[in-house]
């Protein structure tokens, strides 16, 4: 049996100490949603630990988070990106296909980008990245990609490397609140975060 208080005596007192109740954790509200889900704005720097492996390391950016998301301030030159780990170290392309993106930027730029390597590839030059359509306005806009269609035959991908824009000036910033994986293009469609329902 537990004990719900221990008697603790001082001087002829008599006084009962109660236990800190445990606080019961939070569930998910995405527990059910069959992605993979880089909640950027949700879940703020925790993110680092629970889907970074405990560090995110920019390449010509500084990163800060905020209530908005991952805040991506291009510095050094106009090349910023950053890697994207996947829990099996490896996503396989016929579960969760889809990649979808939903962010913000003030660069002007067009011209979005991925680079991607398949099948046990290392990023390793020019002929793996994948552009997409962005809009220039600085409105929030989602993006979904069909990653299963970039390479015939290719069944996992084995690095992604986050550009999400081409040559965006210097000083210019790009704000992500999540990228998902998600194994149907309704789902990537219908999917909105915690953090906006």
């Amino acid at each position: 049996t537990q004990k719900l208080h221990t008697p603790i005596k001082l001087g002829c007192a008599l006084f009962y100490a109660y236990p800190e109740p445990t606080p019961s954790p939070t569930p998910d509200p995405d527990a059910e949603v069959k992605a993979i889900l880089y909640r950027f704005a949700f879940e703020g720097e925790d993110i680092v630990d629970t889907m970074f492996e405990g560090f995110i390391r920019p390449t010509n950016a500084e990163l800060e988070f905020t209530e908005e998301g991952l805040v991506i301030t291009v510095i050094t030159k106009p090349d910023p990106y950053f890697y994207i780990p996947f829990p099996d170290g490896f996503l396989e392309l016929s579960e969760y296909p889809y990649l979808k993106m939903f962010f913000k930027h003030t660069t002007g730029v067009t011209r979005g980008q991925f680079y991607i390597a398949f099948d046990g590839e290392k990023i390793s030059g020019p002929d793996q990245h994948y552009d997409f359509q962005a809009d220039p306005s600085e409105e929030w806009q989602e993006v979904i990609i069909n990653l299963g269609e970039l390479k015939e035959g290719a069944e996992t991908i084995t690095a992604l490397r986050a550009d999400i824009l081409a040559s965006p000036p210097l000083d210019s910033t790009i704000t992500v609140d999540y990228i998902g994986f998600f194994a149907t293009l309704e789902e990537a469609e219908n999917y909105v975060p915690p953090n906006r329902r």
